[in-house]
């Protein structure tokens, strides 16, 4: 497995990542309307600005030529005051990757890119419920709060975790 930076070449198959794994993971979560429309092409002008910010950290997974993962990253974006420096947008693997470490390898080189700016800590919300809750506390992330948020009207609830310091992750520690 690679880890990369993302580039606007790899959008429309970030793209068929996000679309696969919210099926997977979101089946009776987030209504099926809403599933059933999701279609990678439409994600691509929502990913090309942000795969070149060079603000935000943006990393794909890459097996035998295909991008198997996605990890988007950057600035926490919450309003109110925050110890956490960072956010994880969003992490996504195509399930035949799940839980063989894909999700992890894109987590430690996250956590590499977002040390060498200076800054060590960060968050990532995640819909509860879903089958992998889990990925954020079991890598070592400390669960926070639980929020509200409306995707196309629909009410859902998620669940935030931290990591307080990254220094350390994927070089032999977490």
């Amino acid at each position: 497995m690679n880890i990369r930076p993302a580039t606007p070449a790899d959008a429309l198959s970030i793209g068929t990542v996000r679309c696969t794994a919210w099926r997977h993971a979101y089946e009776g979560l987030i209504p099926r309307e809403i599933l059933d429309h999701l279609d990678p092409r439409e994600d691509v002008p929502r990913f090309l600005p942000v795969l070149v910010d060079p603000d935000g950290i943006f990393l794909v997974a890459e097996e035998e030529g295909e991008v198997t993962g996605f990890l988007f990253g950057g600035a926490n974006r919450d309003l109110e005051p925050s110890p956490y420096e960072g956010e994880i947008y969003a992490l996504y693997v195509l399930p035949p990757r799940q839980r063989r470490g894909t999700g992890t390898a894109l987590l430690d080189r996250f956590a590499q890119a977002w040390v060498s700016r200076g800054r060590w800590s960060a968050l990532a919300w995640v819909l509860e419920k879903n089958p992998y809750e889990d990925f954020f506390p079991r890598s070592g992330a400390r669960p926070l709060d639980r929020r509200e948020i409306l995707l196309e009207g629909t009410p859902l609830s998620v669940r935030g975790y931290g990591f307080q310091d990254l220094r350390g992750r994927g070089e032999g520690g977490r």
